[in-house]
């Protein structure tokens, strides 16, 4: 038996509710991006890091090469104006 609800409509619906990121989490995470790009020690794995911002609690993600490296961004991304906490998902090949 069919309701006569379009799937499509509802889908869309779904959509449209989830969250984006403002133009200030963009901010910051564009922020956090180029303070990695400016330490030496860790611009060599930025490709390999994934950045989202929400709220002031910005995510990091992906496989770096060293602890120290992952250490390193972790305390670049803390460092940033607008960040208030940072969960690190980042794995160190040494982990």
């Amino acid at each position: 038996m069919t309701l006569g609800i379009d799937r499509s409509s509802v889908e869309a619906a779904d959509v449209a509710s989830q969250p984006t990121p403002s133009d200030a989490d963009q901010h910051v995470a564009d922020e956090v991006r180029a303070a990695f790009m400016r330490d030496d020690a860790v611009a060599s794995v930025v490709d390999r890091v994934k950045i989202a911002a929400r709220g002031g609690v910005v995510v990091l993600s992906g496989r770096v090469h060293t602890v120290r490296q992952r250490d390193l961004l972790i305390g670049d991304a803390r460092a940033v104006r607008g960040v208030a906490r940072v969960d690190s998902r980042l794995i160190a090949a040494g982990d």
